[in-house]
Order: C-alpha cells, then structure tokens, then sequence
C-alpha cells in the first residue's frame, strides 16, 4: 500500500515536470534551453512552486523567472510583424475595452485588429502591430490582473505569435467611482473621463469657467452595452439627467476635442 502511494507521488510530479517542461520549451529558443539546460533545472528545481492546481501552470511566474534569469528574448533584430489573441469566457465589448487600455498603457497606440472570433462560449481578437519587441507578457498580465483579470494561460506560438486565455468574470474598468451626494472635481482630461455610477439615480456635470462644453456623454451597464447618449451641438454650462435603472459605467466627453474642458468638469452622483 505504501509502495503504491509512492508511485502515485512520483508519477503526480513526473506528469507536473512533464507540463512544466513542454511550458518553457515553448517559451524559450530550442538553442538557449539546451545551453542552458542546466540553469533552467536549477531555476525550476522546486517544480510545485509552478503550479496553481492540477495540470495548470502558473505562466507570469514562469515568465518572471525566465526574464530575471536572461532567457526569455522579447527583442528582434529590426522590426517584425508580431501577432497577439486574446481569447476570453464572456463579455466581448468590456473585455476589447480592457485590452486596448492597457496597451495603451504599455505604449501600443496603433496596431490592426486582425480577426474576431465570438460565439456563445468563446471570444477571441487577434491583432498584429510592426515592432522590434513583442509585447511583454509579464507586464501586460499584471495590468489586466489589476482590471480583475485571471490570466489563464499564455501561449508562445512562435517568435512573434502569442496567445491568451483570460477569465473576466470579476473584470472591472480603470473608472473613478462616484459616491451618492458627493461633488468630485474632474481635472484636466487626457482622455475621456469614465465613472462608476452603480446605485445613483440622477447625475449633474457642471463645467468651469473658460470651457466651451459640447458634451458627449455616454451611459453603460456593467458588461459595456450602451444604455444611453447625450450629445449637445451648442456649448453647456450645466447638464442634468436620470440614469437608466442598470447603469454602470458613464463616460464624459466632447464632441469635438477634450481641449474644450481642458479646465474640468464638476459633477454630483444623486
């Protein structure tokens, strides 16, 4: 009985190796793991530490030591065509939100969007973008994890082709909530404001002196299907309305250029 719990022991961690091993393979050149084989057995040594569960790798941690330790290569020699999928459960239009904000973040400002992949199940978008570096997975992952992202799987295809599972079930916006009855100066705008405005029933935007306001003012629920749009052609001052019963999310901005509130807005959740 004791010998055929060992067995079982020792066939758990060679299966846990297995997986772990074909994760860095995949990872890295066929050139740089055989020279430095010996490095990556030490670098992984203790391979439970890699695991989040049964047959689940934990990849940002994979790709954090592989980049400390010199052997992950994320530059190319000139520029080169690089492709990104995202793959995802649910909720399409917050989840391509998300992703283009955070490689925004990241400095990605202009890359093609590719192919879009959606049925009841699934969701996938592939870009592409010119660079000298791919994006890095690292990184990247602890901005979505921020946005209440799980981070699944990352996949290296090849050189410049990468693929990720992500979970957004509990996934959130980078938005400013509004609490009920409290005014909130919005300053000078780099890009459009976004609010959290779950709970309220009616909101007010006042705009400072020396803004010509032309607003453009949109109304979400929670998984980023639009509810609500207000667009004025003159310039406002003030602007009051009631809130859809399932709002969530609102964006402020202008028709023509947020140069116009360049001085902020004020508002009052209600």
């Amino acid at each position: 009985m004791v010998r055929a719990f060992f067995i079982f022991i020792f066939i758990v961690k060679l299966s846990y190796g297995d997986l772990l091993e074909e994760k860095i393979k995949s990872l890295v050149s066929e050139i740089t793991y055989e020279k430095h084989y010996k490095l990556i057995k030490k670098i992984f040594q203790n391979r439970e530490d890699y695991y989040l569960g049964e047959n689940k790798v934990d990849m940002i941690k994979v790709i954090k030591n592989l980049k400390e330790n010199g052997l992950l290569n994320l530059f190319f020699d000139s520029p080169r065509k690089n492709q990104i999928t995202f793959e995802t459960n649910s909720n399409p239009v917050l989840f391509m939100k998300i992703i283009e904000d955070n490689l925004r973040n990241l400095g990605y400002y202009y890359f093609m969007s590719d192919e879009v992949r959606y049925d009841e199940n699934a969701f996938g978008w592939k870009i592409s973008f010119l660079s000298e570096y791919t994006l890095d997975p690292e990184i990247f992952s602890q901005f979505l994890i921020k946005n209440g992202c799980e981070v699944l799987d990352i996949v290296r295809e090849d050189e410049s082709t990468w693929r990720y599972v992500i979970n957004v079930d509990n996934v959130k916006l980078n938005a400013t909530k509004l609490l009920l009855n409290e005014k909130i100066r919005l300053k000078k705008p780099l890009n459009d404001y976004w609010l959290i405005v779950k709970g309220g029933k009616k909101i007010s935007i006042a705009s400072y002196g020396g803004n010509r306001w032309y607003p453009k003012v949109i109304i979400y629920d929670k998984n980023l299907h639009i509810l609500k749009i207000y667009k004025k052609k003159r310039k406002t001052d003030w602007l009051v309305f009631y809130l859809p019963a399932n709002a969530y999310y609102i964006k402020i901005s202008d028709i023509f250029t947020l140069s116009n509130i360049k001085y902020g807005l004020r508002v009052t959740l209600e």
